[in-house]
């Protein structure tokens, strides 16, 4: 193409282009220079924003030592009466802490009250918490820094507990995984300079300052100089300096970026600091610098010779640019419409939140009146021996009616979803119960027709989660009649393997559209206000969770069928739960308990049920006072039942405590919810089951049975 040009053209060209390459190359070595030092800069703050997390990380370290300190000998000291008995145990107390902390604790000793004084005014101290005392070099090669905790009791000075803490370790632990790039570490120097913690460990001891100008003289030691007395000036910065990999020196000089603050553990601050190679970031940049310019010169050529073509196409471009932003301007369009859409979907959801609300107060309202008015019953006195009996067994079957419902409250709440226990029961009588509540919540002009099979019908599920696809689906069906009455059927059947379910109604129906979107969420045909498009989505999940299948016919006008399978689980007589005016319990002989519990009702509630059927028990609401009574009397103990949630100290920590005291003791936890936590503590073995509040003595008495293998049982009738 170029040879077709004429000559004059043809230079003004190649004077265009010699002249954009110049350009174009001076252009991008400026802005590399720019860019080069923001980068560098941004690394540089950035290197002291490391440093001040591993400070902060370093300081909380032995905040926390301080406090742990604290916490486990004040509560020893709380529980001994005088200074003698505390020396005589002196040494088990020592060996039972250094047990707990040997991962950090190189020494650990106890100073008489005369020498502690002494030494207490020496540092100024007059403080009965823990604190941050002096550091030695050893001969092994590292530094120990000393914790000092003075002991009192009733105000009386007994001594001081010194314990060092192998600074190498805390590098380990804290300072090691602190790493910036390939090269990078992590070091801590006293306010003179002297190393106290570095990754390469003949560097400990040393003056970084004046041993490392003796040793490399080559250096700048106007650098070195500037450099020590930025870090022990007390405050945060960062120095690019020339230095050595102290692991490998012979590789010679190395250029670094050092980011350093201040961080207070003992009187006098240390500095922590971060060091990185710079050769990372200027490598990086100046192979960039290479590409860029290579690049650059090659779309330069391109350019001087496509010019031709680029006064040709400017129409086209124009319009390509126009139709861009009419692009641009649509999905913006479409942009803001899906975040209207999602505040609509927001409002629903809070509108159902609403509804489920006032929902879930009915539901409590309806089961808490039986329990008021049998109470006000037994109050006023009823001399019929049946008559009581009854209004216990009503009071009692209210109550689990509302545990049944808060623990389903629960699992709804619950982001992670733990799966309920699943319990074998008989669906015709779970069902029977049910139609005895639905009957008083659907109007009169609906019957309910109920044909429920006279034997039992043994399914695998929840008979809560089945109380709630009855209500829910007789719900719809009576919503679907309000207006014109009409009838629900409800026929439960045992066809072979299969427990049959069909709940039918005669209501308007649904056609073929409405019938393909029922069990999608938030779908519903009602009025805005009425309905939340979520009753029959629901219902869906709690069929599949009890490995069931649910179908659906309808047709307009003439009403709707729903039918759902559940397998049949087979169960041997022996194996079968009576459900007679008795029940038969298995209690274990002989068991000792200790019941904690930050709540006095409830130990007081649960120690009353114990001892109803001859277990001993022990009752505390302070888990200081229980672990100290555990601590000389743990043989005397078969079973721990702790709360999970108290203060001070919760019932998972108590309980990693109490198993290194006695092994044997089974601990169970009672807890409000289920956490993730207890799955564990027991794979690990620190506790042995859980229960799920509220709890009953049944129920404790069952769990406690599964954890031993004696057969040491009684067999007793309760009602």
């Amino acid at each position: 193409m170029l040879k077709d040009l004429p000559g004059s053209k043809l230079w003004k060209i190649l004077f265009i282009t010699i002249l954009g390459v110049t350009l174009i190359t001076a252009s991008v070595i400026m802005t590399f220079n720019s860019h080069k030092n923001e980068i560098i800069n941004q690394q540089k703050e950035q290197i002291i924003t490391n440093a001040e997390t591993a400070s902060r990380s370093l300081q909380t370290f032995f905040i926390e030592k301080c406090h742990g300190m604290d916490l486990y000998f004040n509560s020893i000291v709380f529980n001994i009466e005088n200074s003698e008995i505390l020396k005589t145990q002196m040494k088990d107390i020592l060996e039972q802490y250094y047990q707990k902390e040997k991962e950090y604790i190189h020494n650990l000793s106890f100073i008489t009250a005369e020498k502690g004084k002494e030494l207490l005014d020496t540092l100024s101290q007059n403080s009965n918490n823990t604190f941050c005392s002096n550091y030695e070099y050893q001969p092994e090669g590292f530094f120990v820094l000393y914790l000092i905790k003075p002991l009192y009791i009733e105000k009386e000075f007994i001594g001081i507990i010194k314990a060092g803490i192998n600074l190498n370790k805390v590098y380990d632990k804290i300072l090691y995984p602190v790493q910036v790039g390939d090269k990078g570490y992590c070091t801590v120097k006293d306010q003179n300079g002297i190393i106290l913690m570095h990754g390469t460990k003949s560097q400990i001891g040393i003056n970084s300052k004046e041993d490392r100008k003796k040793l490399h003289p080559e250096l700048d030691p106007k650098g070195v100089d500037q450099l020590v007395e930025n870090q022990i000036g007390g405050k945060s910065g960062s120095d690019i300096v020339n230095s050595y990999w102290w692991d490998n020196v012979e590789a010679g000089k190395v250029k670094k970026i050092i980011g350093y603050t201040p961080v207070s553990v003992v009187e006098n601050y240390w500095v922590v600091s971060v060091i990185m190679e710079y050769a990372q970031i200027a490598g990086i940049l100046h192979r960039t610098l290479g590409i860029t310019l290579l690049v650059g010169l090659v779309l330069v050529l391109f350019f001087g010779t496509l010019i031709y073509y680029v006064t040709k196409e400017l129409k086209s471009s124009r319009y390509m640019q126009k139709e861009w932003m009419y692009e641009r301007e649509l999905s913006e369009a479409v942009y803001q419409l899906r975040k209207q859409e999602e505040k609509v979907q927001q409002y629903d959801r809070l509108q159902t939140m609403g509804i489920l609300t006032g929902t879930i107060a009915h539901e409590f309202n309806n089961l808490m009146t039986p329990i008021l008015i049998y109470c006000e019953l037994l109050l006023q006195g009823i001399n019929n021996v049946s008559e009581r009996q009854e209004a216990v067994s009503e009071i009692a079957a209210a109550a689990k009616r509302c545990t049944e419902l808060s623990r389903q409250l629960l699992d709804y709440g619950r982001t992670e979803n733990i799966e309920a226990k699943m319990l074998v029961f008989d669906a015709a009588a779970a069902i029977k119960s049910t139609l005895k509540m639905t009957e008083k919540l659907i109007p009169k002009e609906v019957r309910l027709v109920p044909f429920i099979s006279t034997k039992p019908v043994r399914i695998l599920g929840n008979q809560g989660t089945l109380n709630q696809i009855i209500i829910n689906l007789c719900t719809n069906a009576y919503q679907a009649m309000r207006n014109t009455g009409g009838e629900i059927q409800i026929v439960l059947e045992n066809r072979q393997d299969t427990a049959l379910l069909i709940i039918k109604d005669t209501g308007c129906g649904m056609d073929e559209e409405v019938l393909s979107n029922i069990f999608e969420p938030f779908f519903t045909t009602k009025m805005p206000g009425e309905g939340t498009g979520l009753g029959l989505p629901v219902v869906h999940r709690l069929v599949s969770k009890m490995k069931g299948v649910i179908t659906v016919e309808s047709e307009l006008g003439q009403g709707t069928t729903f039918t759902i399978t559940f397998p049949i689980v087979a169960v041997s007589e022996g194996q079968e739960n009576s459900k007679g005016t008795k029940q038969e319990y298995i209690i274990a002989r002989n068991r000792r308990v200790m019941i904690l519990d930050d709540k006095k009702e409830i130990v007081k509630s649960i120690a009353r049920g114990l001892e109803k059927i001859n277990w001993t028990t022990e009752g505390y609401t302070n888990p200081v006072k229980a672990y100290a009574h555990l601590k000389e009397n743990s043989e005397k103990i078969d079973i721990l039942l702790t709360d999970y949630s108290m203060p001070i100290i919760n019932g998972l920590e108590l309980s990693t405590v109490i198993k290194k005291l006695n092994p044997n003791i089974r601990i169970i936890v009672m807890t409000g919810y289920l956490e993730k936590d207890l799955e564990t503590y027991i794979e690990k073995g620190i506790i042995d089951a859980y229960v799920i509040k509220p709890v009953s003595v049944k129920e404790i008495v069952e769990t406690a049975n599964k954890l031993y293998s004696d057969n040491n049982y009684d067999l007793i009738l309760r009602n």
